[in-house]
């Protein structure tokens, strides 16, 4: 009978434990990347979570954004109606203001004044019939006689040929003389009827408010032997 040999010694067996210690290794490896993909997926998911809580929370930061913006339009707007309700009232006081404290320049008659001869010097009488004083007062006069068949005339004033005045106080009529006299025989004429003659006036003067223009047209009725009033379309600027 022959002596046993130890199997162990068959290289076989070495391949038989090498595949098992690479089977344990293997399931070892496979173990920790299953352990590493299952953290990785909890991560993955708090990271989702995060990522809709912050989409989440961005949408309702933007609806809180909208709505602020929303009522400072909304109080913006009401802030400009305010300010055009004040605006109105001061217009509307300074309208009123201005109807009941601003200068009035308005000529009242024509001034007659016999120069001899029969000769006359015209002038118009000048009011200021308001409350303030009116300055930087300028005027234009013009007078004018037609044949009795022809129609009024039309006034043309310019300013550039206006003459400076003293400044206008409330309730002192002022007079605003025609340069040089009327000679005895236009004044003869147009008394008679076989002409006609007119005067016109305008004023240009400043208050407070700006400046300001009136008109003043008479022609001379020879039935009232009186100078009255004329249509102010025959006075043009």
């Amino acid at each position: 009978m022959g002596i046993r040999e130890n199997p162990l010694k068959d290289p076989d067996w070495y391949m038989v434990f090498l595949t098992l210690l690479l089977l344990i290794v293997g399931a070892r490896t496979l173990f920790v990347f299953y352990r590493q993909f299952e953290e990785m997926q909890r991560q993955t998911g708090i990271l989702d979570a995060q990522a809709k809580q912050a989409a989440a929370d961005s949408i309702e930061a933007a609806k809180r954004v909208e709505q602020q913006l929303e009522i400072a339009q909304q109080q913006a707007r009401a802030a400009q109606d305010g300010v055009r309700v004040l605006q109105e009232q001061m217009r509307q006081t300074q309208k009123t203001l201005y109807l009941e404290e601003s200068p009035w320049l308005a000529g009242v008659k024509v001034g007659v004044e016999e120069d001899g001869g029969g000769a006359e010097r015209l002038s118009v009488i000048v009011v200021n019939a308001g409350k303030t004083p009116a300055y930087n007062t300028r005027a234009r006069i013009q007078f004018r006689t037609l044949p009795s068949d022809s129609p009024p005339p039309t006034f043309v004033f310019k300013e550039s040929e206006a003459k400076g005045f003293v400044d206008f106080v409330p309730g002192l009529p002022n007079s605003i003389p025609l340069n040089g006299s009327i000679p005895s025989h236009v004044v003869a004429s147009f008394k008679s009827g076989a002409t006609h003659a007119f005067i016109g006036l305008q004023l240009w003067y400043k208050d407070y408010w700006g400046k300001h223009s009136s008109k003043f047209c008479q022609y001379f009725d020879t039935r009232s032997q009186q100078w009255v009033a004329r249509k102010p379309d025959h006075c043009e600027d």
